[in-house]
């Protein structure tokens, strides 16, 4: 059992954490080398652009912008770190899964800010008028969503989870 547990709760998100960093680093260099590409037409292509913002742009147009994105990244990484650790010591697997796609997506945009100070976005969306985006985007995302799923239904503390009383269970 401790073995299992040692595979699901850390050499999974481990690996996990490798592959999806390995394919928005990748994914990223080959569309700033193509800048455009075909996706499903009417629901996403791909088109190139350098966001030197966060989401939504956020702070592209300030000076000091990407220098406060490089300063609290390691603060949120840390705090992702110390939530990765608590989740692997109570063995709360979706909660740990979220924070390893949180720590992907936000480990995949640090290494573009550093490198490029901006973060290279090549994902639109046909369907809609939405901000371009990129796989990191998208593991940070789904991450928060697992995390705020887990405490709104999972953890023993859920807001919303059924309390059922052990008389209630016996008599079922």
């Amino acid at each position: 059992d401790r073995t299992r547990r040692l595979i699901f709760n850390l050499i999974l998100p481990v690996l996990f954490f490798a592959i999806f960093l390995l394919l928005d680093l990748l994914s990223k260099a080959h569309f700033a080398s193509v800048k455009t590409g075909k996706g499903i037409k009417g629901v996403f292509s791909f088109y190139y652009i350098m966001n030197k913002g966060a989401a939504f742009s956020f702070l592209a147009d300030k000076p000091w912008g990407q220098t406060f994105f490089k300063i609290i990244t390691p603060i949120a990484l840390i705090l992702f770190g110390i939530m990765f650790f608590l989740a692997f010591r109570k063995n709360y697997k979706f909660y740990l899964y979220g924070v390893t796609f949180m720590i992907t997506g936000t480990l995949g945009n640090f290494i573009d800010r550093l490198i490029f100070s901006g973060v290279r976005d090549f994902i639109r969306l046909e369907f809609m008028n939405f901000a371009i985006f990129n796989v990191a985007d998208i593991l940070l995302c789904v991450g928060v969503a697992m995390v705020i799923v887990h405490f709104l239904f999972i953890d023993e503390n859920a807001v919303f989870k059924r309390n059922v009383k052990k008389s209630e269970d016996t008599n079922e």
